[in-house]
């Protein structure tokens, strides 16, 4: 088994042309960009199998300080994924999902000491995800399209260990309230060949206390 993964840039920037504070006025811009690579083959006396897996997400955000301390902003995010399998030629199972968000966020800075930020951040997002599933046994491919909204509650602390450059630190999604809806065109039903159009909606409350999940950031001032 072979697997190579890369993570870049688990890494946030924001700008801003500030010297204390986050003073009114101020622009705040932000990103974040990870990808990751896994590729395997395996043979116990059959024909060999091979597969590989590819998943992306890019996001950037844009901040605007209306009045001290107190920011609002939108977001857009893609993240493509795929995964390919091949039991043995002619088989092969190939699945592509592509999903959009877009989103606004409201933070609040509270100064605890003169190097010393809380922080607090509440946003609501939608998104978008087309899923596609391609089987060489089939002659028409399985497709799911999901539409979806969030709303969440991330807090943080921020540290300014030099003059321009703050240190970051959250818990994403600490509260969550989500909800989709999903719509899917299957083809292929108990192997049979049965187009089939499914339907299904869920709402979701969730808490993120994971110390594993912490988002470290870095923001740097022009």
């Amino acid at each position: 088994m072979k697997k190579n993964s890369i993570l870049c840039g688990i890494l946030f920037l924001s700008f801003s042309i500030t010297y204390g504070q986050i003073n009114k006025g101020t622009f705040l811009i932000g990103g974040q960009f990870s990808t990751s690579n896994t590729d395997y083959s395996y043979n116990n006396g059959t024909p060999t199998e091979y597969a590989s897996s590819k998943s992306s997400n890019i996001s950037i955000s844009i901040g605007k300080a209306f009045k001290e301390n107190t920011v609002y902003g939108i977001s857009l995010g893609y993240a493509p994924n795929s995964n390919d399998n091949s039991d043995y030629e002619p088989n092969c199972y190939t699945e592509k999902q592509k999903t959009y968000t877009v989103g606004v966020y409201y933070r609040k800075y509270k100064r605890l000491l003169k190097p010393l930020y809380l922080f607090n951040e509440a946003s609501v997002g939608f998104s978008y995800t087309h899923n596609k599933i391609t089987d060489t046994a089939y002659s028409t491919p399985y497709i799911a399209n999901a539409y979806g909204g969030n709303l969440s509650f991330s807090p943080g602390i921020a540290y300014r260990v030099f003059k321009r450059i703050d240190l970051e630190l959250s818990i994403p999604s600490l509260v969550k309230l989500s909800y989709s809806n999903t719509k899917s065109n299957d083809p292929y039903v108990d192997n049979v060949m049965d187009f089939t159009t499914t339907k299904s909606s869920s709402f979701g409350l969730s808490t993120n206390l994971s110390l594993s999940s912490l988002a470290f950031g870095v923001k740097i001032l022009l």
